[in-house]
């Protein structure tokens, strides 16, 4: 095996050496946020047995991506690759000898756009130097100083934080790397000092990448000190441990410089519940910054978590019946690692037997006639306005039209909040993730001894996925949910709870789908007129050049019969002759009008999109020039064709100052103006692996800059109850999707809408794509699940006894209870979720994917005891099936929820209780106190 991998390597075999080198350097240029992770290269020589004839001397060129590897110097980047010459296998009698010649480590500075280079040869003594360089997307080799050696191991540490790209092969993750306090402290201080260098980073605005160099050209998010990638991930690393305190104590210091950085400084106490603080440091930090979108922002979720938090102390909730542990062979029932339950919280059912005609009739959220109270809180009004003056700042934040339907859904204003979540930017991704599953890495060498947990959790899916069962529940269309779409389809989810799926759509049909139909018959009656009028002057345009033929010949025939009248019959056969050749012409111009148009309108540049290839972006734009030739001579014909249709099947809600986020390419300055992308021409997928440098890339089009648009100044503070229906109309109108547009264009619908039930204009815009998606993935859900609680009560019904799943439907294979058990918890049914995943463990039907889910229910429901019995149960599954030495990311969280819900005390207590444990969750109590988490100390 030594020509496919180094010891606990797994590695990609290339078909061309030298290939993934070229193809990275080609795609630097396209390189978004943090870049890829880092690209170690293997060169070996392959030497055959002498008493083999006919094999010669092979060169093999193999890669894998690797994270976590030590980019702060060449003594500490070489140390990885020192480490791969000393543990690669050894040849053995008959395979020949198989020697490593170079290793070669690639890491990007995503500061400076540039990749490091390190180049190590494949010497055992380790003598001789690494050869260390830099190149940037041109080419062009540079030498490396001090400065670039700290911004490449800060991009590595944070890309380390962030994660690998999901189903990423192959790839190393080195699990060492911040694991000591002391590591840590020398990240944090040196994030500390190149924090301000952080805006170079960009941002993501939900999945939009914002550029730095081009937030100030558009009225997307703007990249400052609070939202850049630098903070994001940092703050991200300190929550996903619970470690709120150590956030606050690194954040106050630089909080001091800029006002803008109290934003992770307020998330950081919210977090800790100084709730009221939060509010007071935003405040103060916006007295300073008063246009500062992000300080906006987080300021109108604070007091929206504050107005749910007060709701939920005055409304008391009823208590939730919990599943209790019960002894088998011991006579402490804490000891006990059985789980067994009382019957847990379902879904609200009537069910109605009639006599005769059996009927059943199961009702539950899809035909909830509940409505919500409207709440006229003083703490909401303030949080609407706050939102509301960041989106007429910059009205391309997607992030803030979300929050602001949020803000409407507390006030209990569903359409409102349906409206604002239509008009929010809806900007397209092509992913170029490799997600096909394990046919795609067939060229990949085996497993690693201890592969990484995220790997096997990715293959597990890919493998749960081909599992056979119900065609329906696997094409599920809310399994593949991602971004924007899945947000969205968990504030439906939250909707459908409150107000039931018939009302839902009642209020949808009402506003969002009328103005869409309205859209769609006016597109469809303008390019009705533009058809008519296009045939209209090309009919005219075809009498009136017959007409002038005409006149010219009569004209010429008087002439000649004036001055020859001995020579009638030879001037009329040549007149005749003339006639017939004109009208001939005639009819070749008609031909070519006609094919003008029919090319015209099926190649129109408006129609052309651009399309993402798999490893690389692309822009296109044309136009068609249709000419023909009349005796030597060039016409075009440009100003006959009729305006081609508007498009209808792109994205025509989306404003081009929202969906082309990168700066004009024609204009001065421009730094991708010289990048002709048509010319990438990225040829390493032809063994099917993707290349992760384009894990994700924006389809744009270049267009010619368009003149900034006016838009009528808003007064927040003229917001309230008595004319919240008018203002939001306003709003709408001039910041919404189609604000854009001029308004002696557009056309309006008047609605009456809640809460003061005044006639208010909306104009017509096309539906939200994202917000169509989750609709339709509810929709599918709902169905479903309908479809299997009738079942099972139809059932019950008839036998009048609990039974098996196996009776309910002996032909729904064990994959497909899962699937059904997962669709219910991701509508909210948890009562249902968790009675089914119980059923399967009590008949012998356990599955990894099964005790996953309930760690989730229990972890919700506060059961710290089944949550520790559960864990452990699934954290020894991992550990023996496939060896694995980092804890499943799901118990990590859920044993650190609790431990920051009830105390580490309380949990501990609870753990020490129970016999047959796993030793990776106590492990996890001490790195509580270690890192600090929060309920440490409680």
């Amino acid at each position: 095996m030594g020509e496919y991998m180094c010891v606990n390597v797994q590695e990609k075999i290339e078909i061309v050496n030298g290939e993934v080198l070229e193809d990275r350097q080609k795609c630097m240029k396209n390189f978004i946020g943090l870049g890829p992770p880092d690209l170690c290269i293997i060169s070996k020589q392959y030497e055959p047995p002498r008493f083999v004839p006919g094999l010669k001397t092979q060169k093999i060129s193999s890669y894998h991506w690797a994270m976590g590897v030590n980019t702060g110097s060449t003594s500490a980047a070489a140390v990885y690759l020192g480490n791969i010459l000393d543990n690669q296998e050894k040849s053995s009698f008959g395979r020949g000898n198989y020697k490593i010649e170079q290793c070669h480590l690639i890491s990007y500075n995503a500061f400076l756009r540039m990749d490091l280079h390190l180049e190590l040869p494949g010497t055992s003594n380790h003598i001789t130097p690494p050869i260390t360089y830099s190149l940037n997307s041109d080419g062009e080799k540079n030498q490396i100083e001090e400065t670039f050696w700290i911004e490449t191991y800060l991009s590595s540490v944070l890309r380390y934080i962030q994660g690998p790209p999901s189903f990423l092969r192959p790839v190393k993750i080195i699990p060492n790397m911040l694991k000591d306090p002391s590591d840590e402290n020398d990240f944090l201080r040196l994030c500390s000092q190149h924090y301000w260098e952080g805006r170079k980073l960009g941002g993501f605005d939900r999945e939009l990448y914002v550029d730095f160099k081009n937030d100030n050209h558009s009225e997307s998010m703007e990249i400052d000190d609070s939202n850049n990638l630098l903070v994001s991930t940092l703050s991200n690393y300190f929550i996903s441990r619970n470690r709120y305190l150590p956030m606050l104590n690194f954040f106050e210091e630089l909080q001091k410089t800029e006002p803008t950085v109290s934003v992770p400084v307020s998330i950081a106490n919210k977090l800790l519940g100084n709730i009221d603080h939060s509010i007071s440091i935003l405040e103060k930090a916006l007295s300073k910054s008063p246009n500062s979108t992000s300080i906006l922002i987080e300021l109108a979720s604070v007091l929206l978590l504050k107005n749910n938090r007060s709701n939920s102390t005055n409304n008391s909730l009823s208590a939730i019946t919990s599943p209790i542990i019960t002894s088998t062979n011991s006579n402490s029932p804490t000891s006990s690692s059985v789980i067994t339950t009382t019957t847990p919280p379902t879904t609200t059912t009537t069910t109605s037997n009639n006599n005769n005609n059996n009927t059943t009739t199961t009702t539950n959220n899809i035909d909830n006639n509940n409505s919500l109270p409207i709440q006229k809180d003083e703490t909401l009004l303030i949080a609407l306005k706050y939102i509301l003056k960041a989106l007429s700042l910059k009205p391309g934040l997607i992030g803030a039209w979300e929050i602001a339907s949020k803000i409407f859904i507390q006030m209990g204003l569903i359409e409102w909040a349906l409206v604002f979540l239509n008009n929010t930017p809806n900007v397209q991704l092509d992913h170029a993730t490799d997600r096909v599953g394990k046919g795609k890495y067939l060229k990949v060498t085996p497993p690693q001894e201890n592969p990484n947990i995220i790997n096997v959790l990715e293959d597990e899916e890919i493998e749960f996925d081909e599992e056979p069962g119900d065609e329906v529940l696997k094409r599920l269309s809310s399994n593949t949910l991602s971004g924007d779409s899945k947000k969205y389809f968990k504030i439906l989810v939250s909707l459908f709870k409150k107000i039931g799926w018939i009302q839902l759509v009642d209020k949808k049909n009402k506003i969002i789908d009328e103005l869409a139909i309205a859209l769609r018959d006016k597109h469809k009656l303008e390019s009705n007129n533009n058809l008519s009028n296009s045939t209209k002057t090309i009919s005219d345009k075809s009498n009136s050049s017959n007409n002038n033929l005409k006149k010219s010949n009569d004209d010429n025939n008087n002439e000649d019969n004036n001055n020859n009248n001995n020579n009638n019959n030879n001037n009329n056969n040549n007149n005749n002759n003339n006639n017939n050749n004109n009208n001939n012409n005639n009819n070749n111009e008609d031909d070519n009008v006609n094919i003008t148009k029919d090319g015209h309108n099926s190649v129109s540049p408006l129609t052309k999109t651009t399309r993402a290839t798999e490893n690389t972006l692309t822009s296109s734009s044309g136009n068609v020039n249709n000419t023909h030739t009349d005796g030597g001579n060039t016409n075009t014909d440009s100003g006959t064709e009729p305006p081609p249709p508007p498009q209808i099947s792109e994205e025509p809600n989306v404003p081009k100052e929202v969906l082309w986020r990168d700066e004009d390419v024609t204009s001065d300055g421009s730094d991708i103006a010289e990048d002709d992308l048509d010319k990438i021409d990225l040829e390493s997928n032809k063994d099917g692996i993707t290349s992760p440098e384009t894990t994700t890339t924006t389809t744009t089009t270049s267009e010619p800059s368009k003149p900034k648009i006016i838009r009528s100044e808003f007064d927040e503070n003229s917001i309230t109850y008595d004319n919240l229906s008018e203002t939001l109309s306003l709003f709408i109108d001039n910041f919404g999707s189609e604000s854009t547009k001029d308004k002696s264009t557009k056309q309006y619908i008047s609605f009456e809408i809640e809460p003061n039930f005044s006639k208010v204009k909306l104009p017509i815009s096309y539906n939200n794509r994202n917000l169509d998606m989750a609709f339709h993935s509810l929709f599918q859900d709902i169905k479903a699940y309908q479809g299997w609680k009738e079942e099972e009560e139809q059932k019950k019904i008839n036998e009048n006894i609990q039974i098996s799943l196996k009776n309910i439907n002996p032909n729904r294979t064990i994959p497909d209870w899962i699937r059904l058990g997962r669709l219910a918890y991701r509508i909210g049914e948890l009562g249902d979720a968790e009675k089914l995943f119980l059923k399967l463990i009590s008949e012998d039907k356990s599955h990894p994917l099964v005790t996953l889910g309930l760690i989730k229910i229990f972890s919700d429901h506060g059961d710290i005891r089944n949550c520790i019995i559960s864990s452990s149960q699934l954290s020894r599954f991992y550990s023996f099936k496939y060896k694995t030495l980092e804890m499943h990311p799901v118990i990590e969280k859920s044993i650190l929820g609790l431990i920051s819900n009830y105390g580490l005390q309380k949990v501990r207590n609870i753990f020490s209780a129970l016999n047959d444990n796993s030793s990776c969750i106590s492990g996890l109590f001490l790195d509580s106190v270690k890192w600090r988490s929060n309920g440490y100390d409680k």
